[in-house]
C-alpha cells in the first residue's frame, strides 16, 4: 500500500485532522443543541517545522468557551508540511448529525 500524498494545502490537512474538530463541534451541540450548520475560518502561522505557533479562529455561529478551547486546541496539534510555513487559511464546516 502506498505512503499517503503530503497534503498541498492547509485544507488538506484540516482534513486529514478532521475528527478532532468534529469532537469540538459535538461538544458545543451538546451544549446548545439549537447550533445549526456553521463554519469556522482557521488562520495559522506555521513554523518552518511545520508547527503551528499561533491560530485565529473565526466562527460563524456562537460557541461556548469550552468548544472555542477545543477548537483552538486542535488547531494547534495539527503538524503541516514543512512547505506550508507562513500564514495559512482554511474553512472548515460542520453539520448537525441526523438523530
Amino acid at each position: 500500500m502506498a505512503a499517503p500524498a503530503t497534503p498541498t494545502s492547509a485544507s488538506e490537512v484540516l482534513e486529514r485532522g478532521r475528527s478532532r474538530f468534529d469532537a469540538c463541534y459535538a461538544q458545543a451541540r451538546a451544549t446548545d443543541p439549537r447550533l445549526a450548520r456553521t463554519s469556522v475560518q482557521i488562520t495559522f502561522a506555521i513554523d518552518k517545522t511545520g508547527t503551528p505557533t499561533t491560530v485565529d479562529l473565526h466562527y460563524r455561529n456562537r460557541f461556548g468557551d469550552t468548544a472555542k478551547d477545543c477548537m483552538r486546541d486542535a488547531a494547534l496539534s495539527i503538524r503541516f508540511p514543512e512547505a506550508l510555513q507562513g500564514t495559512q487559511s482554511a474553512t472548515i464546516a460542520f453539520s448537525p448529525q441526523p438523530p
